[in-house]
């Protein structure tokens, strides 16, 4: 039975190192060649004075994320997740990122990327909770 547990545990560690290999999966469960990923954040994320060491950021989830092309129009979309992470796959090209957001707060800078030819690009997000 201990062989057995053993061996499970290196066919799962195989299996992880074949998934990370294979790069991350969108939504439709394709792996993404280009594109953006990112996490949009919140801040501040709680009330009243923050102690020096006090981290007070937090996800912004299930916020729609656009990317925008040149001629205005959206060519990918994503929900960010509950840790606020969104993968959108996307061509080599210049772009805007974009939260949408139907009320006045949170507010959501938008944020210009270049897709790169291969691999994923960065494009994290940092808004304004308003909290005071």
């Amino acid at each position: 039975m201990h062989i057995l547990r053993k061996q499970f545990f290196i066919a799962c560690l195989i299996c992880a190192a074949i998934w990370s290999v294979c790069g991350i999966a969108s939504a439709t469960g394709k792996p993404v060649q280009t594109g953006i990923r990112g996490i949009v954040g919140l801040s501040p994320g709680c009330p009243g004075p923050q102690l020096k060491d006090q981290s007070c950021d937090r996800p912004l989830a299930d916020k729609e994320v656009q990317l925008i092309d040149r001629t205005g129009k959206v060519v990918g979309k994503a929900i960010t997740a509950e840790d606020g992470k969104f993968v959108i796959p996307a061509k080599h090209g210049k772009y805007v990122v974009k939260v949408v957001i139907d009320a006045l707060y949170p507010r959501c800078p938008t944020r210009d990327v270049t897709v790169r030819k291969r691999g994923l690009t960065d494009a994290n997000i940092n808004c304004d909770s308003g909290m005071r």
